[in-house]
């Protein structure tokens, strides 16, 4: 047991009170330090002055997971951890603050002429890269296997760099990205980095691995203390990912996991993002009907949905599949779905794809017969014939 590592876990206000340390009480709402701390032998003696009840102290440390943590034999290694998950407890209270802070700001009514003063604020839906723009959230869905990570990562990656992806182009300037993967450790995510070429991207992650290895609650999305760290760490970032989503959802009290009280907590996440200009990127997996798992309440509140649906899956580091847009609000949406493949050695190929109604036309106008269309593009006569009276009727 190490109580100066205990008493900074729980607060960065921590200090030395003469044997022992005084930090804030897990037990109540402390922004002044309260509770008293004190070790006899292996035992941690705690005294609240604020006057919570010693069980009720007992009860919130213990979900805290600091009473418990079990340091290793190697001092330099217990020197690392600590200062690590100190440093990182220590930037969640500050960011946690900081979130309350933002709480109280969300209570002042406005008039109509202070909302317009606010809109003028706001910044507009600037292309980051192609398709994808900013003050906007979206959901990235494929079944296992198809690369949808890989393609995120690709995306974030690219748009950090400034640089071309596929046919769209980029903008040139270098850009802050973040990664949160609530599945892979940080060795699995680094492969994929190296594989995609981008060691020098100006990417920073936050991995389900590195949590573990601190012994530190995996990512909640809808929980106000991550969605404060997401805002507090993100600040100066204009991409954020969080992959394997369905891993990050945390039931709201007496709810399923894609029911819309679950999916309603990451209203205020959600805001932020729009609000403060980024591009949020939610990748998660389908589900057995080839749809998002609780899709009709995570579109409510997303700006776009995309597919990627395997044309061939090689292996899993050769990869192709087409992105769909299934929505997309607003200006922007591309009219057509996109073709994209990856090769073993991370390079990409992106071409539009030109639905097959379309080629019928083009077919028809040029002069081609239906039977002709119909063998070249190998689909039924029958099929030709109604697009083209659809289309003629349209005209």
């Amino acid at each position: 047991m190490d109580i100066e590592y205990i008493a900074k876990g729980l607060s960065p206000k921590a200090r030395k009170n003469g044997a022992g340390w005084k930090t804030c009480c897990p037990a109540h709402d402390d922004n002044n330090p309260s509770l008293s701390l004190k070790q006899e032998g292996d035992q941690l003696l705690w005294y609240c002055f604020a006057g919570c009840e010693q069980d009720a102290v007992r009860q919130a440390l213990a979900k805290t997971g600091l009473y418990d943590w079990q340091p290793s034999n190697d001092s330099r290694e217990n020197y690392r951890r600590g200062k690590e998950k100190d440093d990182f407890l220590a930037l969640m209270k500050k960011a946690i603050w900081e979130g309350e802070k933002a709480e109280e700001l969300d209570k002042q009514w406005m008039t109509v002429a202070q909302l317009a003063s606010e809109a003028l604020l706001e910044p507009e839906q600037h292309s980051l890269l192609g398709p994808f723009k900013r003050s906007q959230v979206g959901w990235l869905a494929a079944p296992a296997g198809v690369g949808k990570s890989m393609f995120a990562l690709a995306l974030a990656g690219a748009i950090s760099q400034g640089s071309d992806f596929g046919a769209w182009k980029g903008t040139g300037e270098h850009t802050r990205a973040r990664i949160v993967d609530a599945e892979l450790t940080a060795r699995d995510l680094l492969q994929r980095v190296k594989l995609l070429g981008h060691e020098n991207s100006p990417m920073m992650f936050d991995t389900y691995g590195k949590r573990m290895g601190l012994d530190i609650d995996g990512f909640r999305l809808g929980h106000p203390d991550d969605q404060a760290w997401i805002q507090h760490t993100c600040k100066d970032s204009d991409v954020i990912v969080i992959d394997n989503v369905t891993f990050t959802l945390d039931p709201a009290p007496g709810y399923g996991i894609f029911a819309p009280e679950t999916i309603n907590q990451m209203r205020p996440l959600f805001n932020w993002i729009k609000a403060a200009g980024k591009l949020l990127i939610l990748v998660d997996h389908t589900n057995a009907e080839g749809k998002l798992s609780g899709s009709m309440n995570k579109q409510r509140l997303a700006d776009w949905v995309a597919f990627l649906e395997p044309d061939t899956c090689l292996d899993s580091m050769e990869l192709a599949f087409t992105l769909k847009f299934d929505k997309y609000r607003g200006e922007g949406r591309p009219r057509r779905d996109t073709a994209f493949s990856m090769d073993s050695l991370g390079a990409w190929a992106h071409n539009e794809v030109i639905p097959l109604a379309d080629q019928i036309l083009e077919m028809l106008q040029n002069g081609a017969k239906i039977k002709e269309a119909a063998q070249d593009l190998g689909c039924s006569e029958v099929y030709v014939k109604k697009i083209s009276a659809q289309r003629g009727n349209r005209r």
